[in-house]
């Protein structure tokens, strides 16, 4: 089992903005950026309560099996374990670029595969 650095990890639990993204790269790989709508835990002025949208990052190794990010859909309610890492790198033009990225550990889903495809039916009828 893998050692986590209570100071450098968290968990997120919110809905999914949009169908998870996925770019493939060259080795077979792939980048999949998931996007969450995390409720604030304060209420504004008109007294909503508002909300962050947050992208966390995965990496999946080519020859990984079974892949969770193809269950997961917008509007589905999932929680998201992360840790923060820095994405450094110097750009063509000799430019440096210091970027953090939340790098995905783990994910559950919340809620029960019958509300999941009760919501892509709805959904596939709009």
């Amino acid at each position: 089992m893998a050692t986590i650095n209570s100071r450098n990890f968290g968990t997120a639990t919110g809905r999914l903005v949009k169908d998870p993204v996925t770019f493939t790269n060259g080795d077979g790989s792939k980048k999949i950026v998931v996007n969450l709508a995390l409720r604030d835990n304060f209420k504004g002025k008109d007294g909503e309560t508002g909300a962050q949208f947050v992208d966390f990052t995965a990496f999946v190794p080519k020859d990984a099996k079974g892949d969770v990010y193809s269950m997961m859909h917008e509007g589905d309610l999932v929680s998201i374990t992360y840790e923060l890492r820095n994405d450094n790198y110097t750009d063509s033009k000799g430019v440096q670029h210091f970027d953090v990225t939340l790098r995905i550990t783990g994910v559950d889903l919340l809620e029960p595969k019958s509300v999941t495809e009760a919501r892509l039916k709805a959904r596939a009828k709009n």
